[in-house]
């Protein structure tokens, strides 16, 4: 039986400034194109209109308020870990069109509960490649792995809980080592 052909549609979404907070190891369309024929994965084929998609892959970043007041504000992270109202307001709209499997790269915890209720799959990375997300997703490899920090389900949450204390979140929306492994180990 012959393997149907996938219709891919790939976007990486900027939060805050446009370009500024681009997913690190991303490809353009073009790029990726290329990759998915040198891996030969020959039932895949990028689309430039999600419309015409089998699965639209999403890749985004943390979310962030850009700061620079202090010395080290201008190397770290900090503020909401909510997303903009529009950037989830534009996945919700891309997975009413498509199913959405959205890839978030986390250099700090974010709120995705607002996501990960529209999307069909949702993978968070560490600096992983579109290859190796590819890869992963196109089942060429086995996914794994363990958050290092809970995944607060709201800011409220966040709020509440105490500064000096890991993972303290009420009811997160991922716990702390919450994870996928295929492999018998367990992922250890």
């Amino acid at each position: 039986m012959a393997e149907k052909a996938g219709l891919l549609f790939h976007t990486i979404i900027s939060v805050g400034k446009p370009g500024a907070h681009d997913v690190p190891g991303s490809l353009s369309p073009d790029t990726l194109r290329d990759l998915i024929a040198d891996r030969l994965i020959n039932h895949l084929t990028v689309v430039d209109n999600p419309m015409e998609a089998d699965l639209a892959i999403v890749r985004l970043r943390a979310p962030y308020e850009p700061r620079d007041r202090y010395f080290l504000e201008a190397m770290t992270h900090q503020g909401s870990l909510d997303f903009p109202a529009d950037i989830a307001e534009r996945i919700a709209k891309l997975a009413t069109q498509v199913p959405v499997a959205l890839d978030v790269y986390l250099d700090r915890p974010a709120i995705l509960t607002q996501l990960d209720a529209v999307v069909a799959a949702l993978t968070v990375s560490f600096g992983a490649s579109d290859a190796a997300l590819l890869d992963a997703l196109s089942g060429r490899t086995e996914p794994r792995g363990r958050l290092p920090f809970e995944l607060p389900r709201s800011m409220d949450a966040v709020r509440a809980s105490r500064p000096d204390v890991p993972s303290d979140t009420e009811g997160p929306l991922y716990p702390h080592r919450a994870g996928l492994c295929y492999s018998a180990d367990g992922g250890r």
